[in-house]
C-alpha cells in the first residue's frame, strides 16, 4: 500500500509527513491486501465562523480498481487525519462486504480493548424485582 500526500497552502515537515503515513498505515493495515494506494490531500479551509480549519480528503484505490473517497474538516491537523482514516476504513469495509470478500479481523490490540470495556460494564450489580 502506497501513501501519497499532497498539501496545498500547508507547511508539512518530514516528521509530520512520516506521522501521517504511520497513522494511515496503522488504521488501514488489515485492508492492506485490498488497497493499491491511498492519496491524502490536505488544504486550508475557512469556516463560516472565520476560523481556519484543515480539510483532509483521502482517496483509496482498491485492488479491484474501485475508488473510495472520504473527507473531513477539523481545526487540528492530527484530528482531521485520524477521523478521515477511520472513515476510510469503514468505507473500505463496506465495499468489501458488497463484494462478499472475507473481512479481516481486528488487530489483537483492538480486541483486547473491547474485552476490557465489556469486563468493566459487567461488574455493575443488577437488581431484579421480586415476583
Amino acid at each position: 500500500m502506497h501513501v501519497h500526500i499532497q498539501n496545498c497552502h500547508l507547511a508539512i515537515t518530514d516528521t509530520a509527513r512520516s506521522q501521517i503515513c504511520a497513522c494511515i498505515q496503522r488504521v488501514l493495515r488489515r485492508f492492506a491486501e485490498h488497497i493499491a494506494d491511498v492519496t491524502v490531500q490536505l488544504r486550508v479551509a475557512h469556516g463560516s465562523d472565520g476560523e481556519v480549519d484543515t480539510h483532509c480528503r483521502m482517496l483509496a484505490t482498491l485492488s479491484t480498481s474501485k475508488h473510495v473517497l472520504v473527507e473531513t474538516i477539523h481545526a487540528e491537523l492530527g484530528v482531521a487525519i485520524a477521523r478521515t482514516s477511520t472513515q476510510l476504513a469503514r468505507a473500505i469495509q463496506g465495499q468489501l462486504v458488497e463484494r462478499d470478500q472475507p473481512i479481516p479481523c481486528a488487530p489483537p490490540t483492538a480486541r483486547i480493548a473491547a474485552t476490557t470495556l465489556f469486563r468493566r460494564r459487567s461488574t455493575a450489580e443488577v437488581h431484579l424485582p421480586e415476583s
